[in-house]
């Protein structure tokens, strides 16, 4: 009898617990449609928030789920795309329809809207981050770009670092894309800068 009371008391002070946790790990994430994006990332030692997220959408279809992570919140695009500071983002498939292919054509476009056609200077970075980001992207693979002073943009596929591409000029065009006053999705802007 007296290990049956031992076990129940056990179960009922360690439930508590287990619900708190979970309860924790939910308020660490932001549920953005089906994906769940870090309220923060852990980079080199450095923590980064969420300033904004949102959804990519394109003809009808959840392409892709973003997140901006900054040192603190911003609402300042031209500052956040021209800072020398570090910074990421992160976004994960959210469509089997999303190729390579047309992930890349995606990203031509960007840099071209983001500079306003003045891709030349940054071309071979640009063909450089295209080939790091050349991975399959399937249904909830997850990329992540951090841009660190000093270094340059490092490109993560699923965890695994892919390469560097270097440059503040190259990192203001890519964060750009997003960012711009020609952005790939206005309301999408809106809402990494935290304004929706």
């Amino acid at each position: 009898m007296k290990k049956i009371t031992l076990l129940f008391l056990v179960v009922l002070f360690t439930l508590p617990m287990v619900s708190q946790s979970k309860s924790n790990a939910k308020s660490q994430v932001k549920e953005v449609g089906k994906a769940l994006l870090p309220k923060e990332l852990k980079y080199n030692k450095k923590n980064l928030m969420l300033n904004g997220s949102g959804i990519r959408h394109k003809y009808f279809f959840n392409i892709y789920t973003i997140g901006l992570y900054l040192n603190k919140k911003s609402s300042d695009a031209k500052h956040i795309m021209e800072a020398d500071e570090n910074m990421s983002v992160r976004f994960e498939s959210t469509s089997k329809l999303l190729s390579k292919e047309k992930l890349e054509n995606a990203f031509r476009d960007g840099f071209e809207r983001s500079t306003n056609g003045n891709t030349g200077k940054i071309r071979p970075r640009i063909e450089k981050f295209l080939d790091l980001m050349a991975q399959d992207p399937g249904l909830g693979k997850v990329y992540d770009v951090f841009y660190e002073k000093g270094v340059g943009c490092t490109v993560y596929y699923e965890g695994e670092k892919q390469g560097v591409v270097k440059g503040l000029d190259f990192k203001t065009a890519l964060f750009g894309v997003w960012l711009s006053d020609s952005p790939v999705n206005k309301r999408l802007r809106k809402e990494l800068l935290g304004l929706k």
